[in-house]
Parts: structure tokens; C-alpha cells; sequence
């Protein structure tokens, strides 16, 4: 096991109808929420009352990571994101348990550099 959570973030309606708000709006079809999931590795947790700790640290982050994968101008992000917001707009579960079960390293990827 590794000493990380996973946390899965699902979009909810207020965030596809902000995305159909847009300038250049983008339409999804609600049957197609579900295959818009982000995860990500969280801190590790021993207590289940310290995922609510763990989403109010990293919620913000997990939200502009939402919204500059479908939207790049932040000019049109929402500008008072809040906690209650996210809770509006995504469902996070966070998941402990982690095992990587590939060996090999975990390399991180430099996005940036690949864009240049």
C-alpha cells in the first residue's frame, strides 16, 4: 500500500449548466456525467472523520483543476468558489486503501513541457 487516498471527483448539474453558460458553450448529455471523473492522490487517512479535514485543504484545488480541463480563460470561472460551492458542483469520494500493484516507479508527467 502506498500513503495516499484517492479522491474521485464527479461533476454534478450546477457544473454542466456553468459549462453551458460559456461564451462557446460546451453541451453534455446527463447520461454521460458519469465518464467525467478526475481522481486524484490525496493525503493518507487513519480516521474517517479526517476526510472532511482532507476535502476542506484540497477542494480548491481540486476545483481549478475541474474547470481548466473543460475551460482555460479563468476570466469565466466562477470568482467566490467555496467549499459549499464544491459540494454543489462535484461529488468527492475519498477512498483509502491505495495499492500499487505495477512495478515500476511513478513518474510524474510535466504537462507544461509537453505543450511548448
Amino acid at each position: 500500500m502506498i500513503n495516499r487516498s484517492v479522491g474521485i471527483l464527479r461533476p454534478k448539474a450546477p457544473f454542466y449548466e456553468w459549462l453551458e453558460s460559456l461564451p462557446d458553450p460546451t453541451s453534455i448529455d446527463p447520461a454521460e456525467y458519469e465518464e467525467h471523473t478526475s481522481i486524484f492522490l490525496l493525503p493518507a487517512y487513519e480516521m474517517l472523520d479526517e476526510r472532511e479535514e482532507i476535502e476542506k485543504q484540497f477542494f480548491d484545488l481540486m476545483f481549478e483543476n475541474a474547470l481548466n480541463d473543460w475551460w482555460l480563460d479563468e476570466s469565466d470561472w466562477p470568482k467566490k468558489r467555496s467549499l459549499e460551492m464544491f459540494r454543489e458542483w462535484f461529488d468527492l469520494q475519498i477512498l483509502d486503501g491505495i495499492t500499487d500493484l505495477v512495478d515500476a516507479p511513478i513518474i510524474e508527467d510535466d504537462f507544461e513541457e509537453l505543450d511548448s
